[in-house]
């Protein structure tokens, strides 16, 4: 169960990011118009690179992490 969500939590959280983005201009948009929609994706693009990007580095460690072991493996088993 725990593999499972950790592999849907990458889906999810890019699905979220984009909801994310959208739901910030959309709102901007209809605050102040154009305008608020830029501010709503700049305020969006910031909120995502202050505490999502933390998140979404540490899922591609662990993914970077798991692929170096199945190298290490692979190179073990061909030398016995």
């Amino acid at each position: 169960m725990s593999r499972f969500l950790l592999a849907s939590y990458d889906v999810l959280s890019e699905i979220g990011l984009w909801l994310m983005f959208a739901t910030f201009a959309i709102t901007g948009w209809y605050a102040m118009g154009f305008g608020g929609f830029l501010l709503g994706l700049i305020i969006a693009f910031l909120f995502a690179t202050f505490l999502v990007a933390p998140f979404m580095m540490l899922s591609d460690l662990r993914k970077t992490t798991a692929r170096i072991e199945k190298m290490a493996q692979g190179a073990i088993e061909k030398k016995g």
